[in-house]
């Protein structure tokens, strides 16, 4: 009978400090700051077409400003990746004036100028896209990870800089925050 209390009073201290544990990682998960906003956010999947880009382009703003007309929609953003989604874009790049086999890996999400202020991601140095920057497509913001693998250390130094992809030159404009992308079990990718 003693064997039998034991039992029960140690298999109960088991179950209260499992469901402690359960609830910290539950509550850590939940407030942990993922580098964005999607609190109030509909995804919409756009279907893919043989559009050119400029017409699809084209049609995305007529969308968006007919959904824009109604007063119940705050903000519209378009990026080729969704976060809470794996990011199907990747390419490589390396600074100007360094060996081409010296470049590195990233992921690459296309944005809209719209995009940081929608999502409220944390632009640390440099500026947002513009709509002519968009057009050109020849300028880029990345975040820390990508930053550090590309050789720099501070946000700053690498506003203004160089890298080439695929034989064409890019322009950093920006550095954001790291973004949780994909899981907050993941750790933020470089993009």
């Amino acid at each position: 009978r003693k064997a039998l209390v034991t039992f029960q009073i140690f298999l109960s201290l088991v179950l209260l400090i499992g469901t402690d544990v359960v609830y910290k990682q539950v509550k850590y998960l939940t407030s942990k700051d993922i580098g964005y906003s999607y609190q109030s956010v509909l995804v919409v999947k756009a279907p893919n077409t043989n559009d050119e880009k400029s017409v699809y382009s084209n049609k995305l703003k007529v969308l968006k400003d007919r959904l824009l007309t109604n007063p119940d929609i705050k903000g519209f953003t378009v990026t080729s990746d969704i976060p809470g989604k794996e990011i199907d874009n990747f390419f490589g790049c390396y600074k100007k004036g360094d060996d081409p086999s010296s470049g590195n890996g990233y992921y690459r999400t296309d944005i809209d100028p719209e995009y940081t202020g929608f999502f409220k991601a944390k632009l640390l140095a440099g500026r947002d896209f513009t709509e002519l920057d968009r057009q050109a497509g020849d300028k880029l913001i990345v975040n820390l990870k990508a930053m550090y693998r590309i050789g720099y250390n501070d946000p700053n130094e690498v506003i203004g800089k160089i890298v080439i992809a695929d034989n064409k030159e890019y322009t950093i404009i920006g550095v954001m925050d790291d973004m949780n992308y994909f899981s907050v079990k993941s750790e933020p990718m470089p993009t």
